[in-house]
């Protein structure tokens, strides 16, 4: 996987996660593992990881791809499809 694709994913999970813990009915046990998810994420040696939380916490991400896609919208379908990969959590 390459550095790009790498920021991607880190983009998606990021927006993921976010998102999920702003459910307020979410099953009590997955809150707990996403919140530990993040957790992890936030101390990740990866610069572009930290710098997505740093933005994050300031309210100002934007994705990569939104950037440098200028005109394209979110609903136009990408080629080559969805790759996703499961990120492993440590049990608790």
């Amino acid at each position: 996987m390459g550095d790009d694709d790498l920021d991607e994913l880190y983009e998606d999970v990021v927006d993921a996660l976010q998102g999920s813990l702003k459910v307020p009915t979410l099953n009590p046990r997955l809150r707990s593992r996403l919140e530990l998810c993040r957790k992890v994420m936030r101390e990740c040696d990866d610069s572009y990881c930290k710098e997505l939380w740093e933005q994050e916490d300031r309210g100002q991400r934007r994705r990569r791809r939104e950037d440098e896609s200028g005109s394209s919208s979110d609903s136009e379908a990408q080629p080559g499809g969805s790759k996703k990969q499961r990120l492993e959590l440590p049990l608790a």
